[in-house]
């Protein structure tokens, strides 16, 4: 399950998988091409949802996103483990 939040990004996306294990409503848009590199359509979406991020550190801290629901995001990724001592925020 994936939701790409980047912001520098034109937009911001959320598998079907995804929305639905958290059950985010999802609200009828206009069709949307989402166009990836040479111009070519990567996928299709005709549903948003809103996507509400908060901060375990700041309580005051919340980020309302509308993402538009697509059928998958990406094919398979490599894994690697993260410790938080390595990215400095």
């Amino acid at each position: 399950m994936f939701a790409e939040i980047d912001p520098a990004s034109q937009a911001t996306f959320i598998s079907r998988k995804l929305q639905k294990k958290l059950s985010l409503p999802t609200y009828a848009a206009p069709a949307t091409e989402i166009v990836g590199l040479n111009g070519a359509v990567a996928a299709k979406s005709t549903k948003v949802c809103i996507i509400s991020l908060r901060s375990s550190e700041d309580p005051n801290f919340n980020l309302k996103l509308e993402a538009y629901v697509v059928e998958k995001l990406t094919g398979r990724l490599p894994t690697y483990s993260l410790s938080k001592f390595w990215i400095q925020i």
